[in-house]
């Protein structure tokens, strides 16, 4: 028997995996009118389960709450989360690359089995009726066998285990310097660039990117640190990321762009704890070859990845040390609306659509300074 908790629990997750497919739809590379026809759908759909959510929660008619009501919906939401899922698996980016099949699968099988869902969601919202229960179980008979011919993408949960492995090493070090820098920073230090405008405005979406410029020993680093800090805090939602990168200028050999999309990748993944199905195609091919996969494949696992968040904020500390820094810009500036980026450098010669704000040392951060004996505990580092 369905419980009424265990319901709403599966109702948050296909919600989730259908934002994921909306977003996955709303990449521009199909058909607009087919798309917004599925985009129209999912939106209504999404719209049923909410007002099914409260209808359960209130149950104001004892069939709201009924066992065979209950499991009835609990079915529903399992087919409806794996009809998600292996959508997700042919319109993530690197997935179904022909537009023509593209537009054949969203036509042709999943825009009608949508409409099916919504009607039958529609369905779950009404008195028991010999009318309703036919049409109920007609389209039911219908979804059933769309069930069996595809039971949606099959997840490797060994080699999962062993990629979210991976991941966890690859954001250790990242995650270390951080620790450190936030254990070494003057306490209110840096707090000035949460008053300024263009951060507020880079902060609430105004636009994509923002430049934090200035000279060596400007203290862009220990900017970084503060403005990485607070986002965590502040949103500390699953749905939420913050990834975060350190470009040293010791290590600039290494540091190539490849790897930076490898170490933003990684902490996509660690954050969720799970793979989307582009980035475990792409483990599973390295795995393989024993080698690096290009870098356009880890933008399309990086766009799928991004997809599965409400929002993402990116920190890229110190890009000047990267030789292909263009590059990085440019595929992590392609990504979604939802991701915006900030980075720290040296110069810039380009804004475009962005903003910046330049770091020279603030005089609140000058006085904390002069004034080190209120500041137990805590050491000046320039960076």
């Amino acid at each position: 028997m369905v419980q009424l908790t265990t319901l709403h629990k599966d109702l948050v997750k296909v919600t989730q995996a259908i934002r994921i497919v909306m977003r996955c739809l709303s990449t521009g590379r199909d058909s607009q009118e087919t798309s917004q026809k599925a985009l129209t759908l999912l939106t209504d759909i999404l719209d049923i389960l909410y007002q099914i959510k409260d209808q359960t929660i209130l149950g104001e008619e004892k069939w709201h709450v009924g066992p065979m009501r209950l499991e009835g919906l609990g079915e529903i939401l399992g087919w409806l989360q794996t009809t998600m899922q292996t959508i997700e698996h042919y319109f993530q980016p690197g997935g179904v690359n022909v537009a023509y099949f593209r537009k054949h699968l969203l036509e042709r099988t999943f825009l009608p089995q949508l409409e099916q869902y919504k009607i039958l969601l529609l369905l779950a919202m009404q008195p028991d009726s010999d009318d309703r229960s036919s049409l109920d179980q007609e389209i039911r008979y219908i979804l059933k066998l769309s069930q069996d011919l595809d039971c949606g993408p099959k997840v490797d949960l060994k080699f999962e285990e062993n990629a979210l492995g991976l991941t966890s090493q690859l954001c250790s070090e990242q995650f270390i310097i951080l620790a450190d820098l936030c254990n070494r920073r003057l306490q209110n230090s840096c707090r000035w660039i949460f008053d300024n405008g263009e951060y507020r405005r880079w902060l609430l979406g105004s636009f994509k990117t923002l430049y934090c410029v200035g000279p060596p020993g400007a203290g862009k680093t220990f900017l970084s640190s503060t403005i990485i800090d607070s986002l965590q805090k502040t949103f500390t939602s699953t749905d939420v990321a913050t990834v975060f990168i350190y470009c040293q200028e010791e290590k600039a050999k290494e540091q190539t762009s490849l790897e930076i999309l490898r170490n933003i990748l990684a902490q996509l993944v660690y954050r969720k704890r799970n793979l989307s199905y582009a980035t475990s195609s792409l483990y599973h091919s390295e795995s393989l070859a024993h080698g690096r996969a290009s870098p356009k494949a880890y933008q399309n696992a990086i766009r799928a990845e991004v997809n599965r968040f409400s929002k993402v904020f990116f920190v890229i500390d110190g890009l000047d040390m990267v030789s292909d820094k263009e590059r990085v810009l440019s595929r992590l500036q392609k990504l979604p609306d939802h991701a915006q980026l900030l980075v720290t450098v040296r110069e810039v010669t380009q804004v475009g659509n962005a903003s910046y704000i330049s770091v020279l040392g603030a005089s609140q951060d000058l006085q904390i300074i002069r004034h080190p004996i209120t500041r137990r505990g805590y050491r000046c580092y320039s960076g």
